[in-house]
């Protein structure tokens, strides 16, 4: 399941300069078009909100689904984490670099080989209290390298 970051209710980017928001407090959810004008970039921190009255992630349950469906997590998936995925696919500049360094083009338009990863986390309720626990996964884009990596092609 995927979605684009525009699905979010809340997109607050923050300048080096200032304070992200306190994630805390309640924070106004935004229109579309004030979503959109949000210019994504290396050095500015983002807050991203999602509110859904489907998913309780304190009490590992699905809330509320149509048809009166719901119940533990565990019903559903077992007891694997949830992935939570953030990414972007490589433009076409960069799937022609990738073929000129040998890379056969991906058969697939998700493939792994076309994704620069931002943030990877699993979400768990494994802890004996029974709250949920969250880990960031490896492999997550190194920024250093893709500023080199972009400098370099300048």
């Amino acid at each position: 399941f995927t979605f684009p970051l525009i699905g979010a209710d809340v997109v607050i980017q923050t300048p080096p300069s200032e304070r992200p928001p306190n994630i805390l407090q309640p924070m106004e959810k935004m229109t579309v078009d004030e979503k959109k004008a949000v210019v994504f970039n290396t050095t500015d921190t983002f807050t991203f909100g999602f509110w859904t009255r489907y998913l309780d992630f304190v009490r590992w349950e699905l809330t509320d689904m149509p048809l009166g469906l719901g119940g533990p997590f565990r019903s559903y998936i077992g007891e694997q984490p949830i992935h939570l995925t953030v990414y972007r696919l490589a433009n076409a500049e960069e799937l022609a670099a990738m073929e000129a360094d040998g890379f056969p083009p991906p058969e697939e338009p998700r493939c792994e080989s076309q994704k620069y990863v931002f943030l990877r986390i699993q979400v768990t309720n494994s802890g004996s209290d029974g709250e949920p626990s969250v880990t960031e996964a490896p492999n997550v884009v190194d920024w250093d390298e893709v500023r080199d990596s972009e400098r370099d092609r300048s």
